[in-house]
C-alpha cells in the first residue's frame, strides 16, 4: 500500500515580485540549486536544466527552470 507524503520548500521571489532561486542576487540558497562546469553553471538539481539570470549584465537574479517542482508553472 502507497504511502503519501507532503514537502514544504522555502521559495524566494525577487524585490519585484518575481520567483527567483535564491534569496539574495549570488547566493546559493534554494537545496535543488547546484552547479557544473567546474562550478560555473548554475543548474535546476530536480530538472538538469541550466539557470540563467536576471538583468542586462547576467549578474542577477537566477531564473526559476520552468520545470523546476517548487515554480512549476509559475517560473517566467
Amino acid at each position: 500500500m502507497p504511502e503519501y507524503r507532503t514537502f514544504t520548500f522555502e521559495v524566494y521571489r525577487t524585490p519585484d515580485g518575481e520567483p527567483t532561486c535564491s534569496a539574495k542576487a549570488g547566493e546559493q540558497d534554494c537545496k535543488y540549486l547546484m552547479f557544473r562546469k567546474w562550478g560555473t553553471m548554475p543548474i535546476c538539481g530536480d530538472s538538469g536544466h541550466e539557470l540563467y539570470r536576471r538583468g542586462p549584465d547576467g549578474t542577477g537574479y537566477l531564473i526559476p527552470d520552468r520545470e523546476c517542482l517548487m515554480w512549476y508553472g509559475e517560473a517566467k
